[in-house]
């Protein structure tokens, strides 16, 4: 018989987490050749210290689930004494939020209160499956379907997975597919439940390559950001709090969902998950225009003498080397979200597009500039961005297409000019009707200008009689 040992608060708020707790580990023992037995301190009927009584269940423990929620000083004191005598461990926690340091970089399993049977159960029973079975990863951890099928599931999604090459290769199969589908939101949608699926299945006691869960991690933090820009806010952050619980120590994640949150306003939340990626890398090149967007979003009498650091700071780095897209793009962001002079702005471009040689790289910054013109309430700004608009289109196809002809219609309907502005709206309508910018923009000038049968059809997304 193995023995559970089960670390929780003394609290009836934990009781039917527990029990749960308890059908993870029955559940796990139908799978593997080992009886396995769950109990906790209450359990034991025996007289004596409750102190003294909890230290010997963790030293004849074969392994010790601990639930990290809400830092209980106890559990967190039995944790540590589990870590010191090297007992195998799965820890479990209701949130991250306020995890200490020393141990935030242990990998655990989070889980929502209200999803116990459906997320907590499947995830814990593969990890103790994990601990306890005697079925080694593939050698040489190559693609063995037959032997993976053997593992038990969870929840029936698929066998679990350990974190190495096969996951990688999963992962980043799904992210390619995400990078392909551009803004198609429903597709978005569909990817973001299969990767989240897929990491629901890895069995949180295998810590598995360092280099190979960094680069899982980096796969599907990109994959959250391209749902982001499909304003898939709800799929994406899921995908980061998995994420973040099988991969603690990966500062990147912390940025991208600080990001996520500084964009959604939640400042408090943002600030957080900035100081924890700032913590684990000091020098990622992403504090920075983080801390910039925090600053700018908090605002405030505080917030002036940390913009002008950081702008002073991110001027610096620009001009060292003006051909780094990422420097150049944080400075920009500064002097845009400052309301810096235009001229400033227009300057940056400029030195930005006669630092590169590449004639296609020389988009981005003109790009850069058309943009910021066509927001202008000047008619010879707006005049200007239609020009550089012209340019661009000349090169540019695809995707990328259909977002300069929104912006080429949004100034002519700014100018008056509406038959223009239908025209170009038609034309990037066609070309992706389910970008939510084109469909919100268009279906309002529609109804606007007396055609609300097509601007309803737009609205949806559906097919026009103009795109036949």
């Amino acid at each position: 018989m193995s023995e559970v040992f089960v670390l929780m608060p003394f609290a009836d708020e934990f009781d039917d987490v527990f029990m749960v707790v308890k059908d993870a580990v029955a559940e796990s023992g139908q799978s593997i050749p080992v009886e396995l037995s769950a109990y906790r301190a209450d359990d034991i009927a025996e007289p004596g210290r409750i102190t003294d009584q909890v230290l010997d269940a963790i030293k004849s423990a074969d392994l010790v689930v601990a639930d990290l929620t809400g830092n209980n000083p106890n559990v967190m004191y039995e944790l540590g004494y589990a870590h010191a005598l090297g007992k195998r461990t799965v820890i479990t926690n209701q949130s991250l939020d306020k995890v200490p340091f020393d141990v935030h970089g242990w990998r655990q399993i989070v889980y929502e209160r209200t999803k116990l049977g459906k997320e907590l159960r499947p995830l814990l029973a593969a990890a103790i499956t994990d601990v306890f079975g005697d079925l080694p990863p593939p050698p040489d951890d190559q693609d063995n379907e037959d032997r993976d099928e053997q593992r038990p599931s969870g929840d029936g999604g698929g066998p679990p997975l350990r974190v190495g090459s096969r996951l990688l290769r999963k992962v980043s199969q799904i992210d390619l597919k995400l990078q392909a589908a551009g803004h198609d939101r429903r597709l978005g949608a569909e990817l973001a439940s299969e990767l989240k699926s897929l990491l629901d299945r890895v069995t949180i006691a295998t810590a598995g390559d360092p280099d190979e869960a960094r680069a899982i991690a980096g796969t599907v933090g990109n994959s959250a950001v391209r749902l982001e820009r499909m304003e898939l806010l709800e799929e994406a952050e899921p995908l980061y709090r998995r994420a973040l619980g099988l991969f603690p120590d990966y500062a990147g994640l912390h940025f991208q969902y600080g990001d996520m949150l500084a964009d959604d306003d939640r400042i408090a939340d943002a600030q957080r998950e900035l100081e924890r990626g700032r913590e684990l890398d000091p020098t990622d090149r992403r504090i920075k225009p983080l801390t910039l967007k925090i600053a700018l979003k908090r605002g405030g009498g505080d917030a002036g003498p940390i913009l002008d650091d950081i702008g002073s700071s991110l001027q610096d780095d620009f001009k060292r080397d003006p051909t780094n897209e990422a420097k150049a793009v944080a400075y920009l962001v500064y002097l845009d979200r400052t309301d810096a002079p235009l001229s400033e702005f227009q300057a940056a471009c400029r030195l930005w597009e006669e630092s590169l040689e590449d004639e296609e790289a020389k988009l981005v910054p003109r790009r850069a500039l058309a943009d910021k013109l066509a927001k202008s309430d000047r008619p010879e700004d707006e005049d200007r961005a239609l020009e550089l608009y012209g340019q661009l289109l000349e090169s540019i196809t695809g995707e990328e297409r259909a977002h300069i002809l929104h912006n080429v219609a949004s100034v002519h309907a700014s100018q008056g000019a509406l038959s223009e502005a239908r025209e170009n709206w038609i034309d990037a309508y066609c070309r992706n009707p389910r970008l939510p910018s084109i469909q919100t923009s268009f279906s309002r000038f529609l109804m606007k200008h007396g055609e609300p049968e097509l601007a309803l059809l737009v609205v949806e997304g559906k097919p026009i009689p103009d795109c036949e």
